[in-house]
């Protein structure tokens, strides 16, 4: 496609053009995957949580389920590989679009990637968090504080250290932070983590080398959490560890191993690199060449 084909840059159409692809993204018959992440979570986190503080004859906050999906290495897992599944295709070059790309302009055509990139990761998190809650509601209290059923379940169940359960709220995070501080830093950070891979994603496409994305995003994915489990220096090489807030702080002392103010910074500066990379390459992508 000739640049000169491109049009100014428009606000507007950069959001209506990201609104035309959220809801093409909704409709597809791949969001039947999170029908089964939500089974996955339920099975995983919620029913751990409800029986456990029902043999403790305690009660826990609506919150908690929510926070513990941001501390388990098997979720933090499944939650950026379900995403990435969801978004294979970013960005979708759909049959004819680089006639679209023409009228539209390809700056316009970018930023409203990037919007719609941000509606789809927040879009995932809230609906995560909707379900979570939801199935949460009816046994949990309406509490923002950290429960005793989280502070005293190594009172209650000493021999039970280690456990899965226990392994769900570690001390490094109600110890250090309280719970509503928990769950925004949670999952700013996981949105940071998600837009991170799908900005990979992109760059893959604009490559015209998308399983190339595809496969360093799984990998990223795979090497972060096999690094976090062992707990060693270098998983903060990695965006996994950066996106998980125990991980951070020691289990007493108020020092940080590892400050969140600079997890932000980082992810910040991430996004902007591989976003400026991008905004640099969509003025040679060559749109009527057959995509590899």
């Amino acid at each position: 496609m000739n640049k000169k084909a491109d049009t100014g840059f428009s606000i507007r159409k950069c959001f209506l053009f990201a609104w035309e692809e959220y809801v093409h993204w909704l409709l597809r018959p791949k969001m039947c995957i999170l029908i089964v992440l939500f089974l996955f979570i339920h099975q995983l986190i919620v029913m751990p949580v409800t029986e456990t503080a029902a043999e403790m004859k305690t009660g826990f906050s609506v919150l908690e389920p929510f926070v513990a999906l941001g501390t388990s290495g098997v979720v933090l897992m499944i939650l950026p590989v379900c995403y990435i599944v969801l978004m294979a295709d970013y960005p979708e070059f759909r049959t004819g679009g680089w006639f679209f790309v023409g009228r539209l302009g390809r700056l316009n055509w970018l930023i409203g990637q990037f919007i719609f990139g941000v509606m789809s990761v927040l879009s995932y998190i809230i609906f995560i968090a909707v379900f979570t809650i939801g199935a949460s509601a009816f046994r949990a209290k309406w509490s923002f504080q950290w429960s005793d059923f989280c502070l005293n379940y190594h009172k209650v169940f000493p021999e039970r250290e280690g456990d899965f359960v226990d392994r769900l709220f570690p001390e490094n995070l109600y110890n250090q932070t309280s719970l509503l501080k928990a769950v925004v830093h949670t999952y700013l950070l996981l949105a940071c983590y998600l837009l991170l891979l799908l900005l990979i994603l992109m760059l893959g496409k604009l490559l015209k080398h998308r399983m190339l994305g595809i496969f360093c995003t799984g990998g990223i994915v795979a090497v972060g959490t096999a690094l976090c489990s062992l707990r060693v220096q270098a998983m903060w090489y990695f965006p996994m560890a950066h996106s998980i807030v125990w991980l951070h702080y020691t289990e007493y002392f108020r020092k940080q191993i590892f400050p969140v103010r600079s997890s932000y910074v980082l992810f910040g500066m991430a996004l902007m690199l591989l976003g400026l990379t991008a905004a640099i390459r969509i003025y040679t992508y060559q749109f009527d060449v057959q995509e590899s």
